[in-house]
């Protein structure tokens, strides 16, 4: 991961601990006790992902040491947390199948060290740099799917209503309190300029909770609405147009999924898989070039219907091309948090199954994104560290006649 890639490494910091509090600690538990241990962890959590957001919300000069400490104490802790997840009870006990989560877990040692040595070794902007984004990724792996809403954390806690609209609803949303996010980000559509950066990020997100999360068609219809009506708002020119375009393409997918038949719960994987496609090719469709986000309604069903295949436990290239497919789709959500998981979807997608035209797929598509990640205005510059791990991944992507991948696991 590179200093470009805006926060990367600690945003899958925060996800991978956020998700690994969700399975028990210890393999011989009985149920009562891995919930206990599992509502522990979690609201230990919740305390750690509120604290980091208040001190990285707070810009003044004033008690300036004292807070990079705090942070510091904070990266520390998450380093140690990571040492102290056993490998074996996450694989063993994963509260949820979704391999991605255990993906998230894997890489949760490494880069929890990483950021601990960044205040260790004195670099205390750097390291708030890659903090600042904390709760960014644990929205994305929060918002990846339909999931419950959460109570760890209050709306009305003092230091939460201190913080800034936007801020409080990424927290908010980070901890499953997706009610109140919501309605957070709602609040800012109303009274943010429209076009503004908040107001867009607020757009997008509250989209993205309703269409994965809530399953909300309805409520993610009357978010496009508004849309529609603050491009009317805007100046006329390019900008107005473009959000105008983008709303009416979403009303459209959202008209489509509304007329769908849902799938049953007990849907075979493959008819959940085949759906998944159905819906990335829609978006492929309302997609004008290669980051125009008005495939994002399709690109969020797709999306969320690929974790739902992923829980019913496929294996080696099937798996594989399901990872692909998520990392795809995932390139076109780039400015919803989560942007840096195709990298590590096209990563896993080869190790599930190396030597194997998906496997030199999924390589094409993790360099093209390091690739995109590492270069600016001077050029590409890739560092040493990345270069390796292309090779490594180039090398198992490899044709390899002596090497059967029907069994790989991530």
């Amino acid at each position: 991961m590179g200093f470009r890639k805006s926060g990367s490494v600690i945003r899958w910091i925060q996800v991978s601990i956020l998700v690994l509090s969700s399975v028990s600690a210890d393999a011989a538990q009985t149920p009562s006790e891995e919930k206990q241990a599992w509502t522990a962890r979690m609201r230990m959590m919740a305390e750690l992902v509120r604290s980091l957001q208040v001190d990285l919300a707070d810009r003044s000069t004033s008690g300036e040491k004292e807070r990079n400490q705090r942070l510091a104490s904070h990266a520390a802790k998450l380093a140690k947390i990571a040492h102290e997840v056993p490998e074996a009870g996450l694989q063993a006990r994963a509260a949820d199948p979704d391999p991605t989560l255990r993906l998230l877990g894997a890489s949760l040692s490494q880069e929890a060290e990483r950021a601990s040595r960044a205040f260790a070794s004195g670099h205390p902007s750097y390291a708030k740099h890659l903090l600042n984004a904390v709760t960014g990724l644990c929205m994305g792996c929060h918002t990846q799917a339909p999931g419950r809403e959460g109570s760890l954390i209050s709306e009305k806690d003092a230091t939460i209503q201190g913080l800034e609209p936007a801020d409080r609803a990424r927290l908010l949303a980070a901890t499953r309190r997706f009610d109140a996010a919501v309605g957070e980000y709602r609040e800012i559509l109303k009274t943010s300029p429209a076009r503004s950066a908040t107001w867009e990020e607020a757009l997008r997100s509250a989209l993205a909770i309703e269409i994965r999360v809530k399953e909300d068609p309805a409520a993610a219809a009357a978010l496009a609405d508004q849309a529609v009506r603050s491009s009317q708002a805007v100046e006329s020119g390019a900008a107005a147009s473009s959000l105008k375009v983008r709303a009416q393409a979403w009303k459209r997918g959202i008209a489509e999924w509304n007329a769908e038949k849902p799938l049953a719960e007990s849907a075979p994987a493959e008819t959940i898989l085949k759906s998944a496609e159905k819906w990335a090719k829609k978006g492929d469709q309302a997609q004008a070039y290669p980051m125009d986000q008005s495939g994002m309604v399709a690109y969020l069903r797709s999306a969320g219907l690929l974790h739902r295949y992923l829980r019913t436990r496929p294996e080696g290239e099937s798996l594989a091309k399901a990872l692909a497919l998520l990392a795809r789709v995932q390139i076109p959500l780039a400015e919803l948090p989560g942007a840096e998981l195709p990298q590590l979807y096209y990563s896993a997608c080869v190790r599930v199954a190396p030597h194997t035209k998906v496997a030199r797929d999924c390589y094409q598509g993790y360099e093209a994104e390091v690739r995109a990640g590492f270069t600016g205005s001077a050029g590409t510059d890739i560092p040493e560290e990345e270069m390796q791990r292309l090779k490594q991944l180039r090398d198992l992507a490899q044709p390899d006649a002596g090497v059967s991948s029907t069994k790989k696991r991530i």
